[in-house]
């Protein structure tokens, strides 16, 4: 199945393939019935979902210093919103979604999040206002994989918030020796995901960790936090 999908596997989408992906969906189409967890594969139905939402939880919850902490979380590549829906099941209501795609910001905005359209590899990024928020936090969730250099928007980040959270297919993690994990980086260079994702970080990185638990083709679920 693997060697089947990997020879199959054609570029990540563009901006247009989105556009009409969003359209058609109303829920992210890339979780599979499949997982692997250390170096076996499981049949899970939904559990790669349940996985990254726990994940993205944990990120935020390490950063919450104090109860009653009042968080500003600014999501970008937010697709259909999803994660900020989760986000608000936890209380936390000062949400905002950007993604290239209008037709993902309508659907966001159709949830009762505010969503706006935002190109992560536009030549000048706007800043964002200042909500006086105790912290101001950003959140990409496999969407820093689909920069050519992130280098210029992690730039961005660092001078609009104080602390980023990057749940990302993250290709220095892969170890080469291993059967899986090398079948996995050569998905990685075949869809076309960004590589040198750590070294791009312009601030104090807080953690970083691979989970072991992955999708069927690589492993998305790795975890970088920085300080801004």
């Amino acid at each position: 199945m693997i060697l089947q999908e990997l020879n199959d596997a054609s570029p990540k989408p563009d901006q247009k393939k989105w556009d009409k992906i969003w359209s058609e969906e109303d829920e992210a189409p890339y979780f599979r019935e499949y997982v692997r967890i250390d170096d076996s594969f499981y049949h899970l139905k939904g559990y790669e979902r349940q996985i990254k939402e726990e994940l993205i939880w944990d990120a935020i919850k390490s950063l919450i210093t104090s109860d009653g902490e009042d968080l500003e979380i600014h999501e970008y590549g937010c697709g259909l919103g999803e994660n900020l829906v989760f986000l608000k099941e936890f209380g936390i209501n000062r949400l905002k979604g950007f993604d290239f795609s209008q037709m993902a910001a309508m659907k966001v905005r159709a949830k009762g999040i505010d969503a706006h359209v935002f190109d992560m590899e536009g030549a000048a990024f706007q800043p964002e206002r200042n909500y006086n928020a105790d912290q101001k936090i950003a959140l990409t969730v496999h969407s820093l994989e689909q920069l050519k250099n992130p280098r210029p928007f992690l730039e961005f980040l660092k001078r609009h918030y104080d602390k980023c959270v990057h749940i990302e297919p993250v290709y220095e993690f892969y170890d080469p020796l291993n059967i899986y994990d090398y079948l996995a980086m050569q998905w990685h260079k075949k869809k076309g995901y960004v590589e040198g994702l750590l070294e791009s970080i312009p601030g104090k990185i807080i953690y970083k960790g691979r989970s072991q638990i992955c999708g069927l083709m690589h492993n998305a679920y790795s975890t970088i936090i920085w300080e801004c």
